[in-house]
């Protein structure tokens, strides 16, 4: 029975080539905080008993030798006499633990003599015995009965790996670790079941797997260790520990995580904040909401909501505050104690703070200024709400004029044709359109013609943080505004809203910033 007073184990997969360059990974993950290493022998080009001996002897830390069958999603393509006395020769040389797929146990003929290598070890140490099971196709409906078939088996913790084709999988993985007979693990794979490894502490998993760094997942869904460690905490996650995340598709790329992370440790928060992987469309949105609730045990407090939920969350709520009804969208959920969800929206509130904190304004000294927005689409709605609200006299410019004038009049501010941002008279310039992000660096949305001095300009983009827009602004003795100012505030707002405080400004910024500085695939 699993038992949430446990430490549940770190676990990094081991994949190489070559028998050095197994051992020299099996030594940084050890470096790296790694509990155990789960060696892929599978992956080698040449294993033998001699192989193993190497590897095992002096080992860093505690292994779990795996030789995957091709048939159980793994790359060995010798017989199952020769797979099977791998393991048996694995148990000999002292693993600590031995993956033997569920269906081998029950079927070859081998397998008992790999569960009595098991039982005998190496003579100095026991080796136990891991039970798995993978479906690499779907989340079969009964996870109850499959964790109770293998627990009655020979094993000594019993593993099911699955693919999460919606994140309600993950929600019922997690509870049927809860409840298995044995010690389990689960895991569901791909985006959608990045909680299932990251809360694996929280049900009890025996263990979890993770990655030796971005880029080295040996299966969909892995995260990096050192990211298990640091950004999530891995270790403080306990029975209490407050849950919250980011709702969307996709999410694997949100800066999110990292930055509201970093301002619970800086604020001494029981909390972890996760990408929650919600596919396409209102009923989606609505399943993964309702199974949130009815997992108690998960203790959600909050989400960010992004594309494509944020009219679905408006739309699910309880009680919506009067301005993200007006812009037509939400950004923020909270779960309040009784069960009812309030629904936010902080983009323009953060938007807002930005402006006037890098402008060294207060939101009185708005009121009565011309600004221009450029673009018209969700970014823009909310930007347009704060400042109208703030008493800014706003005039859209965007491509489509009647996307600009079906805006406008929704705000009872001005329109105007794209062309005309040239010659625009505002004091404020807000960028609000996706020109100059990531990788087209090189765009912009206004021409530096138009740029003044004593202008304020603002771009909401924070990929990269400096755009040639503000580049070009900043030469023309403009006060600039970036984009990563407006992500901070909106996140602290969030907190504010989920937790009613918020802190750690400088330490989410520079999160941020660090997060931007690392090559693409490694954010």
């Amino acid at each position: 029975m699993n038992d949430p007073d446990n430490k549940t184990l770190i676990a990094v997969t081991v994949t190489a080539d070559t028998a050095r360059q197994m051992r020299e990974r099996m030594t940084a993950a050890a470096a790296a905080g790694a509990d155990l290493v789960e060696l892929r022998l599978d992956y080698l080009r040449d294993v033998g008993g001699h192989t193993i001996e190497e590897l095992l002897a002096d080992r860093p830390c505690p292994v779990i030798v795996t030789v995957r069958a091709v048939w159980e999603g793994g790359r060995f393509g010798g017989s199952e006499a020769e797979r099977l006395r791998l393991l048996i020769d694995a148990a000999r040389a002292g693993a600590d633990y031995i993956d033997l797929e569920y269906a081998a146990w029950r079927e070859s003929g081998y397998s008992r003599q790999v569960v009595e290598a098991c039982r005998r070890g190496s003579g100095l140490r026991p080796c136990r015995l891991i039970l798995s099971k993978h479906d690499y196709k779907q989340t079969p409906d009964d996870l109850d009965a499959i964790f109770a078939e293998l627990s009655a088996s020979d094993a000594d913790v019993v593993k099911v790996a699955t693919s999460a084709r919606h994140i309600t999988d993950s929600f019922r993985m997690l509870e049927a670790v809860r409840r298995a007979g044995k010690p389990a693990i689960g895991i569901c794979m791909g985006a959608a079941g990045v909680m299932t490894r990251v809360l694996a502490g929280r049900v009890g998993a025996h263990l979890t797997f993770a990655s030796l760094e971005a880029g080295a997942e040996a299966a969909p869904g892995q995260v990096p260790v050192a990211d298990m460690l640091g950004m999530y905490r891995f270790r403080a996650i306990g029975e209490g520990t407050a849950v919250l995340g980011v709702a969307g598709c996709p999410v694997g790329h949100s800066m999110s995580p990292a930055l509201h992370n970093a301002a619970y440790g800086r604020m001494g928060l029981d909390a972890v904040y996760l990408p929650l992987e919600v596919g396409e469309g209102g009923e989606s949105f609505e399943r993964f909401l309702t199974a949130a609730r009815q997992a108690s045990w998960l203790n959600l407090r909050g989400l960010s909501v992004t594309i494509p939920h944020k009219l679905d969350a408006l739309r699910l709520a309880d009680s919506v505050e009067s301005l993200a009804a007006k812009i037509g969208a939400a950004n923020t959920l909270a779960l309040q104690p009784g069960g009812a969800i309030a629904a936010y929206n902080t983009d323009y509130a953060g938007a807002i703070r930005a402006l006037c904190e890098q402008a060294g304004l207060q939101v009185a000294d708005l009121a009565g200024r011309r600004a221009a927005v450029l673009g018209a689409g969700g970014v823009s709605r909310a930007l347009v709400a704060g400042l109208v609200d703030a008493g800014c006299e706003v005039t859209v410019y965007n491509r489509t004029l009647p996307k600009a004038e079906a805006l406008a009049g929704e705000f009872g501010c001005n329109a105007a044709e794209w062309d005309a941002r040239r010659n625009l008279r505002a004091g404020i310039v807000v960028n609000g359109t996706s020109l100059g992000m990531w990788p087209n660096v090189h765009e912009t949305p206004l021409p530096k013609e138009a740029l003044a001095p004593g202008m304020i300009v603002f771009d909401t983009v924070y990929n990269p943080p400096q755009t040639r827009l503000l580049l070009h602004a900043a030469r023309a003795g403009c006060t600039v505004v970036d984009g990563v100012a407006m992500f901070v505030h909106q996140g602290a707002l969030q907190m504010e809203r989920w937790f009613g405080r918020s802190g750690g400004l400088d330490t989410m910024r520079q999160m941020i910033l660090d997060c931007l500085r690392r090559p693409p695939g490694g954010q």
